[in-house]
């Protein structure tokens, strides 16, 4: 659980532009993307983050994993935990109706998806946030 704690402080300050524009938000992950691989701990590396139409895709990599050799019950409890604590994370921070950020997130239309791959790049699991979660 704390790796998934440190992998979400990580996206919390990381994944956010600080400007109201779609262009200025696709010029922000445009310029974080040059030289990504952010390390958040031995276990997590962000990957790569970019812009795919009006979602916002985060990839995260948990290298210490491989999922080819997890069995099915492994597989399961890694999916549901990764998915559970971004549900109860990530959401407030981007339904906050206080933060500047994640209004102008939602005033854009801006979907997040966090893909997490394992140390092979195979998918674990791909989670999305959109308004419809502000809602829940």
């Amino acid at each position: 659980m704390k790796m998934l704690q440190a992998l979400l402080l990580c996206i919390a300050f990381n994944t956010c532009a600080q400007s109201l524009s779609m262009d200025n938000y696709v010029k922000e992950v445009s310029e974080r993307r040059k030289g990504y691989s952010k390390r958040a701990n031995e276990n997590i590396t962000e990957l790569d983050t970019f812009m795919d139409g009006h979602t916002h895709v985060i990839i995260t990599q948990l290298t210490s994993f491989h999922i080819a050799d997890a069995d099915q019950d492994t597989r399961k409890r890694i999916k549901d935990n990764l998915h559970r604590s971004l549900g109860q994370n990530a959401i407030p921070l981007y339904c906050d109706k206080k933060s500047v950020v994640s209004r102008s997130v939602r005033r854009l239309g801006i979907t997040m998806e966090y893909r997490f791959v394992d140390a092979d790049n195979e998918t674990i699991e791909t989670v999305l946030i959109d308004g419809e979660a502000c809602r829940e």
